[in-house]
Formats: C-alpha cells, structure tokens, sequence
C-alpha cells in the first residue's frame, strides 16, 4: 500500500508545478494553441504578400446585342481581366488572390477601384457613365493594372488596343446610349 501512496503523492506533486501561464507570456498553455500559431505564421499575411513580376497580355475583344466584352489574354497563370459592358461596367480579375482594390495607371489616365475581394477574384460593378467611360479609354490606351490587397497581388501590362480596342468603344457607345435612353445611365 505504502508504493501505492508513494506514487499518488510524487503524481500529485507533479501537478501542483503546473501553472497557467501568466498573461503576456510567450509560452502558449496547450499543444493546440500551439498548433494554431504554427499554422497562422504559415498563412501568407496581406502585408507580407510579395507581388509576382508584371505579366504581358493582349486584348481580345467581342460584341454583341446584348453586350460588348474586353478580355485580357496571357500566359496560362497570368490573372484574366475582363470588361463586360451591358447596362452598367463590370470589371473582374480572376483569379485575382482575394484583390480588394484594381488600380490602373497608364498615359491616358488613372483610378482605382475597391472591390469585395472575393477568394479567387476581384470584381466590381459601375454605372455606364461618363466616370466609367474614361476607365475604358484610358485602359484600352494601355499601361499596368495592379490588383492590389490580396494573398497574391499581380499586375498585368495592357497593350494599347489599336484599332479593335476603338471599334469596341464603338459597341460600349451604343450601350451607354440605350442605357441613357431607358433612364439607367449614371444610377
């Protein structure tokens, strides 16, 4: 009986050093707060997020009665950046790593855009205004379209568009005039 004792008495001395850890203390309590560190420290921080090298594409361009589409085409990891123009302006980068901003900045201008900062893309909706029109132009003109904010922050090299680029601000023209017509311009 008495080794019985023994060890309950050495097992009961063992925990009576175990302690909470203070506050402040660099030293976590269990195991999985330890394991939640690690995989926090793991976790690539917006802040932290090196940008890849800028990346070169082209313009594809499509119209139709329904909508005039700009569509940016490159290397197979480069993000695609499209315009789609019906009604309203819908710009969208995927995938864009949870972008919360699409800044442009080109000879024919620049702006910046907050978006939702969806997982795998940035998008974002405008009115087809004059504000929205200017985008367009100083997109199709060329320059560097940086999606900004999120886990993988990537900009993309707009050529100028040329000719195809002015034939399809020929199509968002006609939108922004039946859109004007039905009284949805500028809301």
């Amino acid at each position: 009986m008495r080794a019985g004792h023994a060890w309950v008495a050495l097992s009961l001395l063992g925990l009576g050093g175990c302690e909470a850890v203070p506050p402040g203390s660099p030293y976590p309590l269990h195991s999985g707060e330890m394991a939640r560190e690690a995989r926090r420290a793991a976790l690539p921080r917006r802040e932290d997020a090196v940008p890849a090298p800028p990346v070169a594409v082209q313009w594809l361009f499509s119209a139709a009665a329904a909508e005039c589409i700009a569509t940016t085409s490159g290397p197979a990891r480069a993000p695609v950046f499209t315009a789609r123009v019906d009604r309203a302006v819908h710009l969208s980068a995927a995938p864009g790593g949870g972008a919360s901003r699409l800044a442009f900045s080109g000879p024919g201008g620049s702006w910046t855009l907050r978006t939702p900062g969806t997982g795998r893309g940035a998008s974002a909706t405008t009115p087809l205004d004059a504000a929205a029109t200017g985008r367009l132009l100083a997109l199709l003109a060329g320059g560097r379209l940086k999606l900004e904010g999120g886990t993988h922050p990537a900009t993309l090299i707009l050529p100028d568009a040329g000719v195809s680029g002015r034939d399809w601000m020929g199509c968002v023209s006609t939108k922004a005039h039946e859109a004007a017509g039905r009284g949805v311009a500028g809301r």
